[in-house]
């Protein structure tokens, strides 16, 4: 496989996986948003994380298919100097960015669901 085509495989793997990543972080905003709303209620957010479960899956199956040409892309890069180079780089940066995003997101959502939790066992524990 050669630098071009090394590049242009990374640079269609990666803008899945970005784009995957920003439509994980706008489903966990509006998962918490509806547990916000819901007062405890998380039947509705049911769908959404079942549907969460599947884009995870995509970018595990995708993240598998392709671990070949990031062990090449760490082999090469140094000595790649197609403008595809600064182009992948800076996606890199930007898929970075959206899993820190979903992270973040996930983390409000992780603290939510405890202080629901926590509201029902204390709830619990008064009767």
């Amino acid at each position: 496989m050669d630098d071009i085509e090394l590049l242009d495989g990374l640079l269609a793997v990666y803008r899945d996986l970005s784009g995957w990543y920003g439509e994980l972080r706008e489903l966990s905003e509006k998962i918490l948003g509806r547990l916000v709303l819901s007062r405890g209620d998380l039947s509705g957010i049911v769908p959404m994380l079942k549907h969460k479960q599947e884009l995870l899956a995509a970018i595990e199956r995708r993240r598998g298919e392709t671990a070949g040409l990031e062990t090449l892309w760490q082999e090469r890069k140094q000595l790649i100097t197609d403008r595809r180079a600064a182009r992948f780089n800076l996606l890199l940066e930007e898929t970075s960015a959206q899993m820190k995003r979903f992270i973040d997101t996930e983390e409000q959502v992780k603290r939510r669901l405890e202080h629901i939790m926590n509201r029902e066992s204390a709830g619990d524990n008064g009767k």
